[in-house]
Order: structure tokens, then sequence, then C-alpha cells
């Protein structure tokens, strides 16, 4: 396992040193390697829905080459609508 030292602000040493002291943790390693964790999670959902969304404009654009675009104000006042 690698090693690391880490400089913190001191409200995020405050808050890692409160986790191992409520006893959720024990020690500063395990606070930071589960943020990690949650880090990488966070990025990893965060990249699944750019493509999703990449997905999606994609089929969009498809769909108004082929002529089955709508008006704009047509669209927003559905959207509008559905409120």
């Amino acid at each position: 396992m690698a090693t690391m030292n880490v400089s913190l602000p001191d409200e995020l040493d405050e808050f890692v040193r409160l986790k191992v002291e409520s006893g959720m943790y024990a020690s500063n390693s395990d606070v930071m390697r589960d943020a990690l964790r949650l880090l990488r999670l966070h990025d990893q959902v965060l990249t699944d829905n750019i493509e999703e969304i990449r997905a999606k404009v994609a089929i969009g654009l498809e769909q108004l080459k082929s002529g089955q675009g709508i008006d704009g104000e047509q669209a927003f006042s559905e959207v509008l609508e559905e409120d």
C-alpha cells in the first residue's frame, strides 16, 4: 500500500478528526480512503450522466436532420404545460 502525506485546511482537518473521534472510522487514513472512494464514485456518476446526455443530444440531432423537429415556441409551450 502506498503512503501519501496530505496537507489539509484546518476545517477539513477538524472534520477528519471528528469522524475518527466519533468511532465511525479507526484512523485518519480510513476517513481519507472512504472520501477518495466517494470521489471516485462521484466522478463515475458524472461521466455516466455526461455520456447519457451526449447520447440524447445525438438522438435529437438525428431527429432534427430527419425533419422531426418542432418550433421553439411550441416546445417551450409544451414544457410550461407540464408544470
